[in-house]
């Protein structure tokens, strides 16, 4: 034989061999893969009876119960997870016993879906899975009571697990009396049920530490949102969702836009966050030109943030004044001009997204101007109907205001629009109005003589 006919033999003889050997590890992959399987399976087997065994069917499924601890079998190791959910027929899954359109449904069954998976899958293989419906042992539905469903839930829809359901009764109490029994906390599904509730009005409450709601009602913003009235009746399940999240804090700089020493704000000054989900105010308490406020964290969309009450326009273009909110305090309402050769325009916002448990600092641009004559004098401002338009009238008061290193001037601030100033010699007699000459702006801003009134302009030049 030639070296020629020497080597391609040995080619031949290789790629047979690389073929013979790519095969076997096949086979052998594919026996492992047979076996993890079946062992998987038989997993999921035992889980179903344990399922079917469990005391608390309740308890089951949720929390730890829901992922059981990894099992090292034959070098492999698997992983078991456990979703169950209360059914009203055994081929419908709810949440928290809700139906679709979020009515109640009486809790016949809990389906129970256990899915077995193992390091080293491999790809054309599929976790193994083992579902069962199980009948409660006692009856958790009674013919002459009640149920009150409660789903709590985040802005994205995941369960909110930990939190204090109450559900006391409400006025009138149409037969509703105060429950024997305390509701559990929401699991880690976010549900909590209220069972054997006698027929009546209640009142139902949740509850968690740094925790707020959103929801399109008047109970955004709240750290301990209630529904009321949750009609009970007898043999039936009444549902009730909340959406609840961990806050939000921002930590406000008043005035951000100035650095005038010794500035003062109202001490009832309100602070409106504007929002496409909704609108809400916090009043503060003092002057402090710091201070923090806690927000529903949305999971989409900012926050807009403004010094003073936004009422957002009752009408469309070509409203009259008198129908056109109060737009004035935000800088966003306010059109581009031109003065000169120089564009003004609204500040770029700052305000961040907002994410469950966090914090942001940030600024509050306001209107600062000197206001002279003042001194050991109380203060009260009142919005004008300008343009923008600022229909809802809004007070603010400043207190006493003390002599100065400057001598009889003072730096106020106000959010932005157009205002007249009152002073007097005690609180609640500020009748006195302020001369136009005697309020000279700080930031943008004109005073006019005419009419006594001060006017605070947000615009800043825009960067072609």
């Amino acid at each position: 034989m030639t070296l020629i006919e020497v080597i391609v033999a040995m080619f031949i003889f290789s790629v047979i061999s690389i073929g013979f050997i790519y095969g076997m590890i096949m086979v052998l992959s594919v026996s492992r893969d047979a076996r993890a399987t079946q062992v998987a399976s038989n997993l999921a087997s035992q889980e179903i009876d344990l399922a079917r065994a469990a005391e608390d069917l309740f308890a089951y499924g949720v929390g730890q119960s829901a992922v059981r601890p990894d099992q090292t079998i034959n070098g492999d190791t698997f992983h078991t997870k456990i979703t169950a959910a209360w059914v009203s027929d055994p081929g419908l899954a709810l949440q928290c016993g809700n139906t679709a359109s979020g009515a109640g449904a009486p809790l016949r069954y809990k389906r129970v879906d256990v899915m077995v998976t193992w390091d080293g899958m491999r790809s054309l293989s599929s976790a193994v899975h083992s579902y069962t419906i199980i009948n409660p042992k006692e009856r958790i539905n009674d013919p002459a009571l009640g149920t009150i469903l409660v789903s709590v839930t985040t802005d994205l829809g995941i369960g909110v697990s930990g939190v204090t359901v109450t559900a006391t009764p409400a006025t009138p109490a149409n037969g509703a009396v105060a429950l024997t029994t305390t509701p559990s906390a929401t699991d880690a599904q976010g549900c909590s049920y209220v069972l054997k509730v006698v027929p009546g009005n209640y009142i139902v409450s949740v509850s968690k530490t740094n925790y707020l709601s959103s929801g399109g009602t008047s109970e955004d913003q709240k750290s301990t949102p209630s529904v009321n009235p949750v009609v009970v009746t007898a043999g039936k399940s009444t549902s009730q969702n909340f959406i609840y999240d961990s806050q939000f804090n921002f930590g406000l700089t008043y005035a951000s836009n100035s650095n005038a020493a010794g500035i003062r704000i109202p001490t009832n000054m309100d602070t409106s966050f504007l929002h496409v989900r909704g609108l809400s105010v916090s009043t503060a308490t003092s002057n402090a030109l710091t201070r923090t406020v806690s927000r529903f964290p949305f999971a989409s969309g900012t926050y807009n943030i403004m010094a003073g009450t936004y009422v957002a326009p009752t009408a469309g273009d070509g409203a009259t004044a008198a129908a056109a909110g109060c737009v004035a305090v935000n800088p966003t309402a306010w059109p581009q001009v031109v003065e000169g050769a120089v564009t003004y325009g609204p500040p770029a916002s700052t305000v961040p997204g907002t994410t469950p448990g966090g914090s942001a600092n940030v600024g509050v641009p306001m209107g600062v101007f000197t206001l002279v004559g003042a001194k050991n004098k109380y203060v009260k401002a009142v919005s004008q109907n300008a343009s923008p338009a600022c229909a809802n009238t809004m007070t603010y008061v400043f207190g006493l205001l003390p002599n100065t290193s400057a001598g009889d001037a003072a730096s106020i601030a106000l959010p932005f629009g157009s205002w007249k100033l009152y002073t007097g010699s005690t609180a609640g007699t500020q009748t006195d109005a302020v001369a136009g000459n005697k309020m000279v702006p700080l930031t943008r801003g004109t005073s006019n003589a005419a009419t006594n009134v001060i006017l605070l302009d947000p615009r800043v030049p825009v960067t072609p």
